[in-house]
């Protein structure tokens, strides 16, 4: 074959590729002999969003949060990509086409958190974006890292892996069972700081949004109180953050952040395997990624992260039509007023039908309520989750902190007030047989 006759042919697959990334709002493409449709308007949120997705029929999934659900037009883009580029002509793929597209979506995800593009790559998932980050660095006797009672189990084996196999020591400042407002976080920071003074604190970890309780926490704040108080390096981690608040690398940046992760499959949409990580040009020469590749060379941060071994790389590119899905049905800013304005209704209801109360006040919360659930028995509390899926098809996170069951609800944009109403009936019903 011509030069000239395979460059056609792949300019034709290519730009088919292109049309799927950024589909017009009249598009239908065919996904495992299926047609999926694309609307031209946007998209009444609520049970109508159901036909977007890939959930089971009569399936209530009230925890989104865990592993995210993404749309039937995501994952169709992401077959195409594999079928028509990745698979279709594999050294093109991994030579230099993957390695464009990957430059594109750094482009505009960079423009979506407002960060430099050079400080944007790509990972699998917050865990491994904080992995990179703290077994990366050299470490000495006496050296410290600190984090909140409430950080994510990963963080919290992660430290242990350092402890065991460095001899870091582990800082865990202790929060009250309920917030009841961020300067209550700060106050806690702060007198933790002011105990361990003089200690060598190489890094504070911060969740921008804790899994449970899964509160919102004032990250701009706790890095301005560590750097003020010594500690070396802040990470947030921000697994639940990106496509659920606004994120603004900037203004983290300018606090005394100096990493930030977040997740692509839970709230914004795009396929599992898909992580942002960020990462200032001054920091960016004290991370290696988790897998030293072939293509892996000093000093260069982009390149180290771009090519991590021959593996699947579609879940990254196919973030471009995540962003796209998310525009197509009304915009960042709508999916997230409904998904926030959901999730304070679902409180507000849940504590006047189980007479109990929310764990932290509506400025710290999101798109996940935390209600007490109306429980002390412990055996009831600890198999109300799988009673109710096994009894109604309805998916919840159960959690207990203090003496208190309490449960983390995700509101979403396929999910309506009619589910969080079924919910506080189905669990009076089974705690009364």
């Amino acid at each position: 074959m011509s030069g000239a006759k395979r460059s056609a042919i792949f300019s034709v697959a290519f730009l088919s590729l292109q049309q799927l990334l950024h589909l017009s709002c009249s598009a239908a493409f065919v996904h495992n002999n299926e047609t999926v449709r694309v609307n031209n308007t946007a998209a009444n949120f609520g049970h109508e969003m159901l036909a977007e997705f890939y959930l089971a029929d009569g399936f209530t999934n009230l925890n989104h949060g865990s592993f995210g659900a993404t749309p039937r037009s995501v994952i169709a883009a992401q077959h195409t990509i594999l079928t028509t580029q990745a698979e279709a002509r594999p050294d093109d793929w991994f030579r230099k086409d993957y390695k464009t597209l990957l430059s594109g979506l750094r482009a505009r995800m960079a423009q979506y958190i407002n960060a430099n593009k050079d400080d944007v790559v790509f990972v699998e998932n917050a865990s491994s974006g904080i992995n990179a980050i703290l077994r990366a660095i050299k470490y000495s006797v006496g050296d410290y890292i600190l984090i909140l009672d409430c950080a994510y189990g990963m963080v919290k084996n992660t430290l242990d892996y350092l402890k065991l196999t460095f001899d870091v020591e582990i800082i865990v400042v202790e929060l009250p069972t309920k917030f009841d407002s961020d300067r209550s976080v700060e106050e806690h920071l702060s007198r933790a700081l002011e105990a361990h003074a003089g200690k060598r604190i190489r890094f504070a970890c911060f969740s921008h949004i804790v899994s449970v309780p899964a509160v919102v926490l004032p990250v701009e704040r706790l890095a301005q109180i560590s750097k003020a108080n010594g500690v070396d390096r802040v990470i947030v981690d921000g697994a639940h953050a990106l496509g659920h608040i606004d994120v603004n690398m900037r203004t983290l940046e300018d606090a005394g952040v100096d990493f930030w992760m977040g997740n692509g499959h839970k709230w914004l949409y795009s396929p599992k395997g898909s992580a942002v990580l960020w990462v200032p040009q001054a920091r960016q020469n004290e991370i290696v990624p988790t897998v030293v590749s072939s293509e892996w060379r000093p000093d260069t941060f982009l390149n180290q992260f771009e090519y991590t071994g021959t593996r699947d790389y579609t879940p990254f590119v196919a973030m471009n039509a995540a962003m796209d899905f998310r525009e197509r049905v009304g915009g960042s800013e709508a999916i997230t007023t409904y998904m926030h304005d959901l999730a304070a209704f679902a409180t507000s209801h849940l504590v006047q039908v189980w007479g109990t109360e929310s764990i932290a006040p509506a400025s710290m919360q999101a798109a996940m309520a935390n209600v007490r659930l109306p429980v002390t028995d412990p055996e009831k509390a600890s198999t109300l989750r799988d009673l109710l899926y096994e009894d109604y098809d309805i998916y919840i996170v159960v959690y207990k902190r203090g003496d208190s069951w309490w449960t983390r609800l995700s509101a979403q944009i396929y999910v309506d007030k009619s589910d969080f109403v079924r919910l506080g009936e189905a669990v009076l019903a089974l705690l009364k047989e």
